[in-house]
C-alpha cells in the first residue's frame, strides 16, 4: 500500500493503473505508472466527486467545479 497522508478522500476514479482521487481541503491525487502523486488545484473547496474522460472533472461545496 502506498500511504496519501492524512487527507480525507471522498470520490476516487481509477481505469486500467491511472486513476484519480479528490478530497477534502480541495485534494487531488493522480494515479500514473504505478504511483500517486499530488496534483495543484486551484480551490481549497472540498471536492466530493470526480469524473475521468477527455477532461478529469471535480466538484465540490459551492459549486466549485475544476477540470483538466
Amino acid at each position: 500500500p502506498e500511504s496519501l497522508g492524512d487527507a480525507d478522500l471522498l470520490d476516487i476514479e481509477t481505469s486500467g493503473g491511472d486513476g484519480v482521487a479528490v478530497g477534502g481541503g480541495g485534494v487531488v491525487f493522480e494515479r500514473s505508472d504505478g504511483h500517486w502523486s499530488l496534483v495543484d488545484t486551484p480551490t481549497g473547496a472540498n471536492l466530493k466527486a470526480v469524473a475521468r474522460g477527455d477532461a478529469d472533472i471535480a466538484v465540490g461545496a459551492s459549486g466549485v467545479v475544476t477540470e483538466r
